[in-house]
């Protein structure tokens, strides 16, 4: 028979038994629904591949070269096909070396950024009655306005056109005054002499029944009138880039501070206090708000010796003022830069880092000198990480966490003296003492949560500490596991940044406002829009000012964010309360009884507090708008950088401190 009398339809076809002409056709299958078993395929070719000898060498025992070989044999299989498995093994091979070299987390990445890449066109199409659900949502997508989309060049592009005025000029966040830091000392004494008037009135508050019923009003005056200012100083003595400014601020603060410490045990206003709301006919005309407030200064008075004789509420006003010095002073040193440490040479060999590591190394090897590197720095972060060596991160550790013999007395100094304050109260510990008006309430509570969660995760960082271990004894090459040093973890387990739960954008500083935005709008009916800043409105070029506005009431308050990092300002985000929120058209200023010759004196007092004040639209009366101002540390956006894009644990951090600032933005009382 001739080969060319077997004419197969389709393609050619070599696997298989032998028949005559030693090719076989396969009979055709029926079709079947086309599965996908990739997942099962590829599991089953590992195996296959893995674990299959070659057969090509195997021959049946006690059968020579002749030996027919069983059907389907490697044997029997041409050149091309044994080319053939040979590659799809390397591939497959090299296949896994890949799969095994990537964590799941980066299996992870890799196809969100995959999918990212893809255009509408591979979008996944939604059923039709989900779609009908979405549009028909409770909720439906608000779309951008016009101020959200200014939020974003607000922030990101800091040369657009919202720029300060240079034809309008005013002192710090608005106030008239405040242009020299001379004008910030001026306000305090002239604030102490107007809190003094006031204090006078209440004091002759039982002489009437209708002086009495005004009590807790004008308190609520006189705590505004004192914080608004002591408030102000506090932000300035720890954020303004200005030296005099910031002595200013110190002074502004700690005269204010012992004052208000002593009002906290002036027996006349406390009692005053108890005589209202020992009265049930006074109580009952209070509104929830004020019944709260008069709470509220019941119990400062209570927490503050009032009920000590006068030498000991002298002395609680003095050790009082004594740690608001001490712990101010142990701050600030304990944040203050650590002197550098000396890495040598060979000590930065192996470092697994390519990129700042490379360039010490070079600089090493060109210099043949000691390194200077100081603990906290980016230097001694990437060595604390990438050096195999043990003994530079070791010193790296020990210069970060040391402290001076000075910082280690300030700090004994500081105890001491919160022991004997709350000695002085009949307190066993400075911790009962400040736990007293908080949720926790005793030490002891606050010990047996600690206790319950360290007896909840122990198990998991045991488990941990023994991973740690294990690759330190891979590491060092040791056959018993190794002790876990301090300095080990970051080397050990380098820590992976926090990632958002869904691939998201590049979150810049302006995105995320824009979104903060949006989110606040949808939730309280409240948006942010930029403003523009006078001369002398704002203490940095960098400083944003945004406007609070209510979807109803107009502007509700203003926000100043000072976001960006710059040489000399403080690390980390904080929230500052400036200003906070009041009614004020019911405070009756005219009961005052000014003495003749105290009007230049409170003058600057009176015009500082008309500021700020606005009616707002759907509400009683006249109130004092709130002042927020933000600090954070974040990059600072450049033409060649582009804007500033955050890690999640920053917008994390942005969104935490805006939460406080809302909270002061939002709350307008109808009564105080």
């Amino acid at each position: 028979m001739s080969a060319y009398d077997i004419r197969p339809g389709g393609s050619l076809k070599l696997k298989g038994g032998v028949a005559e002409g030693g090719i076989v056709k396969k009979k055709k299958k029926k079709s079947k629904p086309k599965v996908d078993f990739e997942k099962n395929e590829d599991r089953e070719k590992v195996k296959k591949l893995l674990f299959s000898e070659d057969k090509s060498s195997e021959s049946p025992s006690g059968s020579g070269s002749n030996s027919p070989a069983p059907s389907g044999s490697s044997s029997r299989k041409t050149e091309a096909e044994k080319r053939f498995e040979e590659a799809q093994k390397r591939r497959l091979a090299e296949r896994v070396a890949k799969l095994a070299s990537k964590t799941h987390k980066e299996r992870v990445s890799d196809f969100n950024k995959q999918l990212e890449s893809l255009s509408e066109h591979h979008d996944i199409p939604k059923p039709t009655p989900f779609r009908s659900l979405a549009t028909q949502s409770k909720f439906p997508i608000i779309p951008a306005s016009q101020d959200d989309v200014a939020l974003v060049s607000f922030f990101d592009r800091p040369s657009s056109t919202f720029l300060r005025s240079p034809f309008s000029t005013t002192g710090l966040f608005g106030y008239p005054s405040l242009t020299h830091p001379d004008a910030l000392i001026s306000l305090a004494d002239s604030t102490f002499v107007h809190a003094q008037l006031l204090i006078d009135r209440i004091l002759r508050a039982r002489e009437s029944r209708d002086e009495l019923l005004k009590v807790v009003k004008n308190l609520d005056r006189l705590s505004n009138m004192l914080c608004g200012v002591t408030d102000l100083s506090e932000f300035i003595r720890n954020a303004h880039p200005d030296p005099m400014w910031v002595r200013a601020g110190e002074h502004a603060y700690e005269t204010l501070s012992e004052f208000m410490h002593t009002l906290n045990t002036h027996v006349g206003l406390y009692e005053v206090l108890k005589a209202v709301l020992t009265d049930p006919s006074i109580v009952s005309t209070l509104s929830p708000e004020a019944y709260k407030t008069a709470l509220i200064f019941w119990v400062d008075f209570e927490k503050s010796a009032i009920d000590l004789p006068s030498d000991q509420r002298n002395k609680f006003v003095s050790l009082s003022s004594e740690l608001q010095i001490l712990g101010r002073k142990f701050q600030h040193e304990a944040n203050s830069a650590r002197p550098p440490t000396a890495i040598k040479p060979s000590e930065l060999s192996g470092l697994k880092d390519n990129g700042m590591g490379v360039r010490l190394q070079l600089q090493a090897q060109v210099t043949q000198r000691d390194l200077l590197v100081y603990p906290g720095s980016l230097q001694a972060q990437m060595i604390m990480c990438s050096a195999p060596e043990e003994e530079p991160r070791r010193r790296l550790y020990i210069a970060a966490n040391s402290s001076t013999p000075e910082q280690i007395q300030l700090l004994e100094k500081l105890l001491r003296t919160r022991g004997e304050l709350a000695n002085l109260v009949g307190k066993e510990s400075y911790a009962a003492m400040a736990l007293g008006e908080t949720m926790a309430k005793t030490p002891a509570n606050v010990l047996n949560f600690l206790n319950a969660l360290m007896d909840h995760t122990r198990p998991f960082a045991q488990r941990a500490l023994e991973a740690l271990q294990a690759r330190k004894r891979a590491h060092q090459g040791t056959s018993t596991l190794p002790t876990l040093q301090a300095w080990d973890r970051d080397f050990y387990c380098p820590a992976e940044a926090p990632a958002p739960p869904i691939p998201l954008p590049p979150l810049t500083v302006g995105t995320v406002f824009m979104g903060l935005s949006r989110l606040f709008r949808h939730l309280y009916g409240i948006s942010l829009r930029p403003a523009d800043a006078a001369s002398g409105d704002v203490w940095h070029p960098d400083v944003r000012k945004l406007e609070v506005v209510d979807e109803e009431k107009g502007i509700v308050g203003w926000i100043y964010a000072d976001l960006f990092a710059r040489r000399g300002k403080p690390a980390g985000a904080a929230h500052y309360t400036v200003r906070c929120s009041r009614r004020i058209d019911n405070d009756d200023e005219v009961g005052d009884r000014n003495p003749a010759g105290q009007e230049s004196r409170i003058l600057e007092s009176q015009h500082f507090e008309a500021v700020k004040r606005h009616r707002v639209p759907g509400q009683d009366g006249v109130y004092q708008l709130p002042v927020v101002a933000l600090v954070c540390d974040f990059a600072r956006p450049s033409i060649t950088r582009g804007p500033t894009v955050l890690e999640w644990h920053e917008v994390t951090t942005l969104f935490h401190e805006m939460g406080h600032a809302m909270h002061c933005e939002s709350t307008l009382s109808p009564e105080l």
